[in-house]
Order: structure tokens, then C-alpha cells, then sequence
């Protein structure tokens, strides 16, 4: 089972709810990344993203924590999709994988631009 949180030694040495939130997110990101890497490079620099958070204005975290989760739960659906793919035998989990992929791409493409604008 793919755990979505973190015990990173990065979530005490900023402190502040808030921010220990984001870090769950983009390590949650960083995982379901690891995942759909192994199809190909999803090709996203998650550190550039969490550096760029304490210059981020409210209504930029804002919607980044909104998008964040969007594409968090998509990567928990989609990997729970394949896994159920994959223990009913079914070979087609190269297709579901390359799609996930995408998908997280294109997820993780409206995060980078709204923290690095």
C-alpha cells in the first residue's frame, strides 16, 4: 500500500500548518510521480514548487492546495484503477499507466504555473 503522507524532516524546519499541508501534498505528488515514472519521465521539479511556496500569495496557495488534491485523489484513483486492473490478470497495465502519466502531467502542469509565475 502506497502511503500519501510524509514524515520528512522538511515538514519541522518551516513550521506552520499551512505549510506542513503543502509538503503532504507535493510528497504525495512526488510518489504518484515515482509511479507514472516508471513509464516514462513525467518531467516536473516538485523542489522548485515547494522553494516557490513562501513566496506565494493567499489566493496562489489557495489554489494550489484546491489543484494539489485534485491531483492527488486522481493519482489514488488511478493507481487503485490499475491495481485492480493488474490482480484481475488483465495485461493492459502499460495502457492505464501511460494514461495516468498523462494525466498527472497535465495535473502537475497548471500546479507549476501557478506557483512560478
Amino acid at each position: 500500500m502506497i502511503s500519501f503522507l510524509t514524515d520528512s524532516p522538511a515538514r519541522a524546519s518551516q513550521g506552520g500548518e499551512p505549510y506542513l499541508e503543502a509538503l503532504e501534498r507535493l510528497e504525495s505528488l512526488k510518489q504518484a510521480i515515482a509511479a507514472a515514472e516508471e513509464v516514462g519521465p513525467v518531467g516536473v521539479a516538485i523542489d522548485e514548487m515547494g522553494a516557490s511556496w513562501p513566496r506565494a500569495g493567499a489566493a496562489e496557495r489557495h489554489a494550489f492546495e484546491e489543484r494539489a488534491d485534485a491531483v492527488a485523489e486522481a493519482a489514488i484513483a488511478g493507481l487503485a484503477a490499475i491495481t485492480a486492473v493488474q490482480s484481475a490478470g488483465n495485461d493492459r497495465v502499460a495502457d492505464g499507466m501511460e494514461k495516468l502519466a498523462a494525466e498527472l502531467r497535465g495535473g502537475i502542469d497548471g500546479l507549476d504555473g501557478l506557483l512560478t509565475l
